[in-house]
Order: C-alpha cells, then structure tokens, then sequence
C-alpha cells in the first residue's frame, strides 16, 4: 500500500508539472507577433519580388527605392514566399546589398534623433 500511495502522489506531480509548462509555453507564444499569409500578401509578394528580378544588375535605382525593395523583398522572404533560387538572384542584383543591409540591422535606415 505504501509503495502504491508513492506512486500515485508521484503521478501527480507528473501531471501538476506537465500542465504547469503547458500553460507556460501559451503564455509565452500568446506573446509572440504571427506572421498571418493573406491572398493580398501573396499577390502583392509577387508582383514585389517579380519587379525585382527584373531589375538589371547594372540599372540605376534611387537608393530610396533599393532600399523599398529590400525591405519588401526581406518581409516577403519571411513569409516563405520567396524560393531559394529568387532570392540568389536578388542577392546578386542591384539590391543584393541593400537587402544584406536590412537583414544584418533592421534599423540600419532609421533616422538618428539628437
């Protein structure tokens, strides 16, 4: 009898614990921004990442609009909307470093305030 009582309160415990970290974890992703995959996202990646690969290599942009079509490209990337083989032509296009900017610091372009 007393190992059975031993294993009961043991069991109990198990289960006190396991819900414990159960509720922890929700906790903790309820607290996480999700990134949510609409069809006007899709469609706007799309027309994004298509205007950026045809973009020539040697083509002069505004640093402006490199800089609009980094973050774009860097936002769609993040939603899995971007192949491999897209963004290695990016990369190695005229946003290509404009892109690596963005990724490495994304307040890289924020406006220092004194």
């Amino acid at each position: 009898m007393d190992g059975w009582l031993k294993t009961l309160v043991a069991g109990a415990c198990v289960v006190v614990i396991a819900g414990g970290g159960w509720y922890a974890r929700g906790v903790y992703e309820d607290g996480k921004p999700k990134l949510v995959v609409t069809p006007r996202v899709i469609a706007k990646c799309e027309k994004q990442i298509a205007d950026v690969i045809l973009l020539m290599p040697d083509q002069q942009i505004s640093e402006m609009a490199a800089r609009t079509y980094a973050i774009q490209t860097h936002d769609c990337n993040r939603y899995g909307l971007v192949s491999d083989t897209q963004i290695a032509s990016i990369r190695r296009g005229a946003i290509g470093p404009f892109l690596a900017q963005y990724e490495a610091d994304q307040n890289v372009w924020m406006k220092q305030t004194n």
